[in-house]
């Protein structure tokens, strides 16, 4: 009978651990999703017009150059590295955008054109230093974020002007929508896309899981470091270089943002951890990126739509990602 008895336990028991094991892998898969429905339907209850289109829309609108900038972040994470400079990589380029198209007579093309070239020679400044002389990435891209904000006080003092702007193309990723979606979400929803496609189909994709998984081992098979490390840089530079012409279309003003950029900057690199992306590099999934912008963006939007005081977001903000960290760990910890 007692050996019966044990049994029953042990069968319970095993159940049990296999029932809570299941659980876990579920809430792994949907804990960040989960997380956006819960929180959405917590300020809808208290706010029933944060569901509302009109505010969903506005959401769609204000994520993208958050979004931008941690679709490269994703990328450099997950290979094992760190950019912090895109912060004022969106800065310098939204400055770029607006002061080079105040100074041509309103040529769009050439604005574009200069931000993203003042981007790249960021990224190519940021992978030479890092992936040539081997310098690290911590230090390497905190002193050219400290370089492109001096330059963008230093543009802004030499032009002393302030450009209002008006175009076409800045209305149409300045708020401009099809169907009730703002184009510049249109945008967004295509880079990840495309990134989605390229972490998962392509050899750069394969690579940076490897370059963060184990370096060594990935020169051993004969992968070359440099040539995808400068590729990465390049391609966050790019990115937040797009995400500060954004910013232009949206503000049709010409002004330095440094506190937003750095703002921005802290959001996408919680969003892509949110999402799933290991600082330690080698994990990580775009998708899972999407996921903890729209949070990112959720959070920030019910803040204003609550009315919290603006003194106060900072700690409300700040108290909410580390549940949601602490609720992310929680869920990882059985791995």
């Amino acid at each position: 009978m007692v050996n019966l008895s044990e049994r029953r336990k042990d069968v319970s028991g095993s159940v049990a651990r296999k029932v809570g094991f299941n659980i876990i892998l579920v809430l792994r898969k949907i804990g960040t999703p989960l997380l956006v429905v819960v929180f959405s339907l917590f300020v809808f209850s208290l706010e029933p017009r944060f569901l509302k289109l009109q505010n969903l829309a506005n959401i769609s609108h204000q994520i993208v150059p958050v979004g931008l900038i941690a679709l490269g972040q994703t990328f450099v994470l997950i290979s094992g590295g760190i950019d912090i400079s895109t912060g004022s990589v969106i800065a310098l380029s939204s400055v770029t955008t607006g002061v080079v198209f105040g100074i041509s007579g309103g040529n769009i093309v050439l604005a574009v054109l200069a931000a993203i070239a003042i981007a790249l020679c960021v990224g190519a400044f940021n992978s030479f230093l890092i992936a040539k002389l081997q310098l690290p990435d911590l230090i390497v891209t905190l002193s050219t974020m400290s370089i492109a904000m001096g330059f963008v006080l230093v543009v802004m003092g030499i032009v002393k002007r302030v450009f209002f702007i008006s175009h076409p193309f800045l209305s149409l990723f300045g708020g401009k929508k099809v169907l009730g979606i703002p184009y510049s979400f249109l945008l967004l929803l295509f880079a990840f896309i495309l990134g989605y496609m390229i972490y998962n189909y392509t050899k750069l994709g394969i690579y940076t899981k490897a370059l963060g998984s184990n370096r060594v081992s990935a020169s051993l098979v004969g992968i070359d470091i440099e040539r995808y490390r400068i590729i990465l840089y390049l391609f966050s530079s790019f990115l937040a270089g797009l995400g500060g012409i954004i910013i232009t279309c949206r503000m049709a003003i010409v002004q330095p943002i440094i506190g937003g950029a750095m703002t921005m900057f802290l959001e996408s690199i919680a969003a892509v951890i949110i999402g799933g992306t290991s600082l330690l590099g080698g994990v990580g999934t775009i998708q899972g990126t999407f996921v903890g912008v729209i949070l990112m963006g959720f959070i920030g939007n019910s803040l204003n739509v609550l009315n919290i005081n603006p003194n106060l977001q900072d700690v409300f903000r700040g108290s909410v990602l580390i549940f949601i960290l602490f609720f992310d760990r929680m869920i990882h910890r059985f791995e």
